[in-house]
C-alpha cells in the first residue's frame, strides 16, 4: 500500500503567499469601490409624507443614508453616523417650506429626496 504524504516546500509557501496577496488586494479594492457601483440612497423615516401641514414651527427630520459620503439638507451639511443614521431639527418659516435632502458619494453619484412642509401659525 502506498502512503500519501504532504510536505511543505518553498514553492508551496510562495504560491500560498501570492494567492493570499491577491485575495487581500482584491477584497480591499472591492470594499473601497462599492460606492462606485451603487448610487447613494436616502431612507427618510420622518417625515414620511411628501407634503405636511404643521401647526408647529419646527420639524424633526431623520433617517439613514447608505453609500453616502456627503449629505445636505437645503445646502447645509448633515452629520452621518457610522450606521448611516442622521437627524436634524428644522425651524420652519410661516407658509410653504421646501426640504431638499441631497446625498453624494465620493465618486459624484447623487440622490435626492424632497419634502414640503406648510407651517400654519395658530
Amino acid at each position: 500500500m502506498k502512503s500519501h504524504s504532504f510536505s511543505v516546500t518553498q514553492d508551496h509557501v510562495v504560491n500560498f503567499a501570492v494567492a493570499l496577496f491577491f485575495l487581500v488586494t482584491a477584497s480591499f479594492l472591492f470594499i473601497r469601490f462599492i460606492p462606485f457601483f451603487f448610487t447613494p440612497k436616502i431612507i427618510l423615516t420622518a417625515p414620511l409624507a411628501q407634503n405636511s401641514v404643521l401647526h408647529s414651527d419646527s420639524l424633526d427630520i431623520y433617517g439613514r443614508a447608505v453609500f453616502t459620503s456627503l449629505l445636505t439638507l437645503n445646502g447645509e451639511k448633515l452629520y452621518i453616523a457610522k450606521t448611516g443614521a442622521f437627524e436634524k431639527e428644522v425651524k420652519l418659516a410661516e407658509g410653504m417650506n421646501l426640504l431638499m435632502l441631497q446625498a453624494k458619494n465620493r465618486f459624484g453619484r447623487k440622490a435626492e429626496v424632497v419634502r414640503r412642509a406648510v407651517y400654519i401659525k395658530n
